[in-house]
Parts: C-alpha cells; sequence; structure tokens
C-alpha cells in the first residue's frame, strides 16, 4: 500500500488558504477572480512539477494529465474546482482539487504504475467575480 505525503498535503492546504482569506477562516474566491487565477497559477505550477500535461479548454477549465504506463488503458478521472462561492468554507472546492493533486503527485513521486490520470479544475463552479454567486456550470467527477 502506498501513503500520500501528509507535509506535502499541509503545504498545500496552507498555501492554498491565502488566495481569497476572508479573514475569519473562510474564502471568497470567485470564478476568475485575481484569487482564483492565483489558485490556478499554483495548480498549473505544481502539476508541471511533477510531468503533467496541462491543457486549458475555451471555457478556462484545466486538464491536468499524468500519461499511464498503458496508453490505451481508459483513464482515471479526478474532478472539482478552485473557486468558491462568497465566504465559503476553507476547504470549498480547494479539498477535491488538493487531493486529486496529492494523488498525482504520490504516483509520480513514487513511481506507481498506473493508467493514465486526468485531474480536472472545472470553472466557474463557486460563482462569478461579477454575478450573485449563484451561477453552477460546475460539476464535480470522482
Amino acid at each position: 500500500m502506498y501513503e500520500c505525503s501528509k507535509e506535502r498535503m499541509g503545504d498545500k492546504i496552507k498555501t492554498f488558504s491565502k488566495f481569497g482569506d476572508a479573514g475569519h477562516g473562510g474564502i471568497t474566491r470567485y470564478s476568475l477572480s485575481k484569487e482564483a487565477v492565483m489558485a490556478r497559477n499554483e495548480f498549473i505550477s505544481r502539476m508541471k512539477k511533477i510531468g503533467a500535461k496541462i491543457e486549458i479548454d475555451d471555457v478556462a477549465n484545466i486538464y491536468a494529465t499524468l500519461e499511464g504506463t498503458d496508453k490505451d488503458a481508459k483513464r482515471i478521472v479526478m474532478a472539482s474546482h478552485v473557486d468558491s462561492v462568497k465566504n465559503g468554507g476553507n476547504y470549498d472546492g480547494i479539498l477535491g482539487v488538493m487531493s486529486a493533486m496529492e494523488v498525482l503527485e504520490t504516483v509520480a513521486e513514487k513511481k506507481i504504475e498506473h493508467k493514465p490520470f486526468d485531474r480536472y479544475d472545472w470553472d466557474k463552479r463557486g460563482g462569478f467575480a461579477l454575478s450573485s454567486g449563484n451561477d453552477d456550470f460546475g460539476r464535480c467527477v470522482l
């Protein structure tokens, strides 16, 4: 059995909680806001560091793919979102992002044979910076 890194996960929690800190333990990180862009850039940076291929589609969803040892195998997909609703909990959406990142980081670090992994960051799950925050275009796929 493989174990993920508690220290690396703690670092992700500490880092991502700074982007949109509402000052009371919550997060406000509207889609495409400065804070969401900072979180997205951190996600991209960390995924590139492990060799994941990054793609961004026409509606700003980010795909980080860690190719598997069997390129014809069906993909394993994990998805969530970095944005949040106004004063969302510290783990609103981002816990799914960080957990999936940790899985990919562990697989890369320990050189675990695997099927292709896709880690998606669905955009606009928590609301737009210029809206009421009730727009829900994203889907979580676990």
